[in-house]
């Protein structure tokens, strides 16, 4: 995830042919369906952003403003730091 004074960029890795993992039907999925496909919206401005809230310890989510329609999207980063630093930096530019 990147945050810059304008926008929330969340990109995946590129599509890979050999599964990651173990291999099997799960690691299939996620490597069509996540990888090949990306998220469904890699840029937000953050003038869509309406609110964050952090949902325990390593999750936030962020409230946004989407064709008309107030979304709630989940997050789910490795550690607590990043967290509250991704969190911290929302809330300030906000």
């Amino acid at each position: 995830m990147g945050i810059d004074g304008f926008k929330i960029y969340n990109y995946t890795k590129k599509y890979k042919e050999e599964p990651q993992g173990g291999g099997g039907m799960t690691d299939m999925l996620n490597n069509f369906f996540f990888s090949k496909y990306g998220t469904m919206k890699p840029e937000r401005l953050l003038t869509d952003v309406i609110d964050i809230k952090l949902t325990n310890p390593t999750t936030f989510q962020l409230e946004v403003k989407e064709d008309g329609v107030i979304k709630y999207i989940d997050y789910e980063v490795e550690d607590k730091k990043h967290a509250n630093k991704i969190f911290a930096k929302i809330k300030y530019l906000k």
